[in-house]
């Protein structure tokens, strides 16, 4: 691949930083989500 300039590693950088971001947004969301839904379903039969 030829690379001009660097704007190209950049622009790839930059999105997988926001992609990183994203996906650590998601597990974390995902696991406050997962312990609620634990929590309810242990106190549920008791």
């Amino acid at each position: 691949m030829n690379k001009i300039n660097g704007t190209n590693d950049d622009k790839h950088f930059n999105h997988f930083v926001i992609a990183l971001s994203f996906i650590y947004g998601l597990t974390e969301l995902g696991y406050l989500l997962l312990k609620d839904f634990i929590t309810i379903a242990i106190s549920l039969p008791l």
